[in-house]
């Protein structure tokens, strides 16, 4: 009987490669089945991924297996379209039968790498065919002409099997000849040029980021991490939007079981991950009411996840009688801490390759789960908030969420929004819109009062209360205009308006006090002036005016919809961009 060995994988303390160890871990849970001799386990301090086996034999035919079926998860897949369209003319030799059968193309992650030479497949060029078997190539051509299809590339090739596109790796080689250093690990192996299947930023041999100060060569990796580096897809979360830009999000962090547990409770095993054939480009769930599935730029991504997973926990624990708001932090703060890794990427097709658009480690999950949790206690409509923020004045797509980015950036950064939203408010409200803001200022006013008690240095020095004192005076001012128009006839709202952008553009404190006072003589409104002077030497004047008439724009909106309800209903927002 053969005594079981251990083979260990430590981690690379490095991301990429390191959820790889998990990709590998995962797909090889899936794969153990089949062999009996195998058993995946993480060492006692969660360091290094361990595979009992028994032969050497055994352990490469596994690994081997595992990437194969990797390839067939990510490399070798086709589309709902392609499998209806069943375009390949393939022959069996066995059978000696010809069938049709969907061409390929990779997912998203993949697709950067793979150019028109990587397919490969058992194959013969037609016109060899009608030299070495006549009989075969005719069979071949009626085929094709009965059921409408052509043959395989620009040399008209007999498929003998279905193309594949997925790179050939030399797996546990035998250590022969001289041992170079690996970039990544470190170790003294025998290794191979690097390549950007491996990892994203590879992006040459010449421009290899070199993770060892050993290394003398940073274009080298040792065929173990060449290995993780492809299996860091399965672990992956991505999309692709019309616009070829690609998001890939990946969670992270230095604890190999955790890293596991987090892809059941936010990551590929779990509620976010969904494969629909008829969302080839992401495997992300796509509801069509969820902001996760309008997501244009990189910052939107990572509050329509968090926003996904928050809004899942809560009504899983409902169901289930947990406290939802305790599982979140303890599932990003227990053991280690965890780190989320974003590209955003243009994929500019064909042999053209791709280009890193943005690159971005987030590491305060936590933050973001009080403050979702925070704004929820508040009663605030967060879906509103995030669809309610599109610029609807243009009509160009990716235009569209150009103030959302901007504005959820500066949330997840923790810093003052007021400033912004004043920005997008009076933007989207030009040329006699009414849109609703309700739901953004009730957003920005909990956040930036709530953010105030412990980041008053960013976030203007503004406190809660001098926060509603200044909503107030916005509402204040135009409910007096309203009322003092009303009492006289042919009164037209619209004329306040104007107002506001007067108060909008004064560049001073003497100057909004002054123009105050012109509102005071025209439509009677009542201000403390010794309590607007002394707060206004308090804060940040910009901030204070922002807050007046953001509060007072949406006050005038909400009126004018008010005014024309009979024409039809006013809505929170339609759900675009």
């Amino acid at each position: 009987m053969v005594n079981p060995v251990t083979y260990s994988i430590p981690m690379r303390n490095h991301w990429w490669f390191d959820t790889g160890i998990i990709g590998l871990y995962l797909v090889g849970k899936d794969m153990e089945e089949k062999y009996q001799n195998i058993s995946l386990s993480f060492s006692d301090e969660c360091q290094a991924l361990n595979i009992t086996y028994c032969t050497v034999d055994e352990l490469k035919k596994f690994l081997t297996d595992c990437y194969e079926e990797l390839a067939r998860r990510h490399w070798n897949v086709s589309t709902k379209k392609q499998k209806e369209a069943r375009e390949l003319v393939i022959y069996d030799k066995e059978k000696d039968e010809f069938f049709l059968y969907p061409k390929r193309q990779p997912t998203p992650i993949p697709a950067l790498f793979v150019k028109g030479r990587s397919w490969r497949a058992d194959s013969i060029e037609l016109k060899k065919l009608c030299r070495k078997n006549p009989q075969l190539a005719k069979r071949a051509k009626e085929f094709a002409e009965r059921h409408k299809r052509k043959f395989y590339g620009k040399e008209e090739k007999l498929l003998f099997e279905p193309p594949v596109c997925h790179t050939k790796l030399e797996i546990m080689p035998v250590e022969r000849g001289k041992k170079q250093i690996c970039s990544v690990c470190g170790r003294n192996l025998k290794c191979v040029t690097v390549s950007q299947p491996a990892y994203l930023l590879f992006a040459s041999e010449n421009a290899t980021v070199t993770f060892n100060s050993e290394v003398k060569q940073s274009n080298l990796i040792c065929w173990e991490c060449n290995l993780l580096g492809r299996f860091a897809v399965e672990t992956a979360l991505y999309k692709k939007n019309n616009n070829n830009k690609v998001y890939i999000l990946q969670i992270y962090t230095p604890h190999l079981k955790k890293l596991n547990d987090l892809q059941g409770k936010m990551g590929v095993r779990s509620h976010v991950r969904e494969l629909d054939e008829d969302y080839f480009f992401t495997n992300m769930i796509q509801k069509k009411d969820e902001p996760i599935a309008f997501i244009n730029k990189p910052y939107e991504f990572l509050w329509a996840y968090y926003y996904k997973i928050f809004s899942w926990y809560l009504d899983y624990g409902q169901a289930n009688q947990f406290d939802p708001f305790a599982e979140m932090l303890g599932m990003v703060l227990e053991n280690a801490p965890v780190q989320l890794y974003l590209f955003e990427i243009t994929d500019r097709g064909g042999n053209a390759g791709f280009s890193i658009d943005n690159f971005i480690v987030y590491d305060d999950s936590a933050y973001m789960f009080r403050l979702l949790h925070a704004m929820r206690e508040q009663e605030i409509n967060l879906k509103s908030f995030f669809f309610d923020l599109a610029d609807r004045t243009t009509d160009k797509r990716e235009n569209q969420t150009l103030y959302r980015e901007r504005i959820l950036r500066r949330i997840l950064e923790k810093r003052s929004i007021i400033l912004q939203v004043e920005q997008f408010a009076f933007h989207i409200s030009r040329s006699g819109d009414t849109p609703n803001l309700k739901h953004i200022l009730d957003f920005t006013v909990n956040y930036e009062s709530l953010m105030s008690q412990t980041e008053s240095e960013r976030m203007g020095k503004m406190n809660a209360e001098q926060i509603k004192t200044a909503v107030n005076l916005g509402t204040q001012i135009v409910m007096n205009a309203r009322d003092n128009m009303l009492s006289e006839k042919g009164g037209d709202l619209k004329k306040i308006k104007g107002d506001l952008y007067a108060l909008r553009k004064t560049r001073t404190p003497t100057d909004f006090l002054n123009q105050l006072n012109t509102f005071q003589m025209r439509y009677g409104i009542i201000v403390s002036k010794e309590l607007l002077e002394g707060m206004i030497e308090q804060v940040e004047f910009e901030h204070f005016k922002a807050y007046v008439v953001t509060s007072a724009l949406n006050t005038f909106n909400r009126l004018m919809n008010n005014k024309n309800s009979q024409k039809g209903e006013m809505t929170d927002g339609e759900q675009t961009a």
